[in-house]
């Protein structure tokens, strides 16, 4: 319906972390409902009471823009903040819903071509327009990569998280997610985008929690606006590559980025969203014991930096000290208790007979990630043949798929199982091999193995005992076992292939 001259009103409802961080100087305000008015005779949208958002031009249906323009104008203050002259800067968005994408294609009409954007899923994105004259894209999904996207950006100045909220605790954990994400790659600033019907929802999970949402939502579009004049943004102050809170607006409308907000009884807003909540809740976990999302970093490897030592109940002791062989032991025991609790959970074995490749969705390039250092990496049987066969070789194959979720949680601990053999006198190989392809099937074919994740023993060259699949690798595990076994030149290489112990 066409609202008439000055009469009818459309509002947004912005509320949750991004309320947060837009207003900070009104922490206990649960929502901001913004009211505005389109003047026909003008073609402008003018706020319906005084605030710092000037008239710009468009239709009702715009009103729908202003929260994610409000974000990425505030983005641009702060990198013009770090960097100055409007140039520069590198901004990280973790996410596969449309407010991600939506935000990274913001980014790339506004950010200067000396900037970076890095869009972060666990599934193929959606393709994005390259912008002439615009920032680097690139796009990583966590199901392909081994090594976190964390590692892979390298410093960052800004991340936008639209999954989840890691800025819960960011005053109570200062060995938490956040404090590493400052203090190893020198993050200036953290902005989730969860609402507050979202977060009701992962709380109190889909049933209690959506009525909850429910509720909340009926509660706020209902509700009076809010006055903008008591309102500070810091989006107001932007002026980076030239643009403003109105110039973000007008780029958006030009170039047809569009919101999928909810629009009821006049009111624009995000609701509980269960595009996100899947998304949450299928994101891969790291392998480290402790429930963080894969590609962030886990907090005790802050406390491993700092010299700090960690304790059995996940805490910081706060104390530096140079750790011996019984603090290491105890650690590993430590570790092992984790990873029981982590992996012993019966995860299914995936089929690799006909699995496709799942980064043919995008045609943007993603980073290659290096392999770790104690870990050959092989792709097909010529380099089995150099590395192990012909090389009459003691080692253990990984064979592993990006599609893979367990993979991805044993890889670091295969890495670590390497380092500690090393470290112990060595005298077997650590090799993997990624079994997408042609020439790396021939591998698993040779080998009679159809899924993954699956460990393959050889000793002097030649294969021995039969290939074991599990879902953990602590000192019980079948794989440490086994690689005992080969250090101490692999006689009586036979034990119980059942479960493990």
């Amino acid at each position: 319906m066409r609202l008439q001259a000055r009469n009818e009103v459309t509002s947004v409802i912005i509320d949750g972390s991004e309320l947060r961080y837009l207003f900070p100087e009104n922490p206990q305000a649960r929502y901001a409902k913004l009211e505005f008015i389109e003047d026909e005779d003008s073609n402008q949208i003018m706020p319906s009471r005084g605030s710092s958002l000037n008239p710009f031009p468009g239709k009702s249906r715009d009103v729908s823009l202003i929260p994610p323009a409000l974000l990425i104008a505030s983005v641009l203050n702060f990198v013009n903040g770090r960097y100055g002259g409007g140039k520069g800067g590198t901004v990280a968005i973790v996410g596969g819903n449309w407010y991600s994408e939506m935000l990274a294609e913001g980014m790339l009409h506004c950010l200067s071509s000396e900037a970076k954007v890095y869009l972060i899923s666990s599934k193929a994105a959606a393709p994005l327009k390259e912008v002439e004259g615009g920032p680097e894209l690139t796009i990583i999904n966590v199901n392909d990569e081994e090594k976190r996207f964390v590692d892979i950006i390298g410093d960052f100045d800004v991340l936008l998280d639209c999954v989840g909220d890691e800025g819960e605790m960011r005053e109570a954990d200062e060995y938490g997610v956040l404090a590493q994400l400052r203090n190893d790659f020198n993050l200036g600033t953290y902005i989730s985008t969860q609402t507050a019907g979202q977060k009701m929802v992962v709380d109190g999970g889909v049933w209690n929690g959506g009525q909850e949402a429910k509720q909340y939502t009926q509660e706020v579009v209902d509700a009076r606006p809010t006055s903008p004049e008591t309102l500070t943004s810091r989006a107001f102050l932007s002026t980076y590559n030239g643009n403003t809170f109105q110039t973000v607006m007008e780029k958006l409308r030009k170039n047809g980025v569009k919101s999928k907000a909810t629009f009821k009884n006049g009111v624009y807003y995000r609701g509980s969203d269960l595009q996100l909540l899947w998304e949450g809740t299928t994101w891969p976990r790291d392998s480290e014991g402790v429930n963080v999302r894969f590609g962030f970093p886990v907090p005790k490897d802050l406390g491993a930096k700092r010299g700090v030592r960690w304790d059995a109940g996940g805490g910081a002791e706060g104390k530096e000290e140079e750790e011996g062989e019984e603090d290491i032991e105890v650690a590993e025991e430590e570790e092992e208790e984790e990873e029981e609790r982590e992996f012993d959970v019966g995860v299914p074995e995936v089929d690799i007979a006909n699995k496709p490749t799942s980064s043919s969705a995008t045609k943007l390039p993603t980073p290659k990630t290096a392999a770790a250092a104690n870990v050959k990496t092989v792709k097909n049987m010529d380099d089995m043949r150099g590395e192990i066969l012909d090389a009459e070789k003691s080692a253990v194959l990984f064979l592993s798929a990006p599609f893979c979720k367990t993979c991805k949680y044993l890889a670091p601990q295969y890495s670590r199982m390497a380092k500690l053999t090393e470290s112990a006198g060595g005298g077997v190989d650590f090799v993997k091999i990624s079994v997408v392809g042609d020439e790396a099937k021939e591998v698993s074919r040779w080998l009679g193995v159809e899924a993954v994740p699956t460990f393959v023993f050889f000793k002097e060259g030649q294969r021995i005992g039969e290939p074991v699949t599990t879902t953990k690798l602590n000192k019980k595990s079948k794989v440490q076992k086994g690689v005992n076994i080969l250090a101490k030149g692999g006689e009586g290489f036979e034990w119980d292939l059942e479960d493990d112990d």
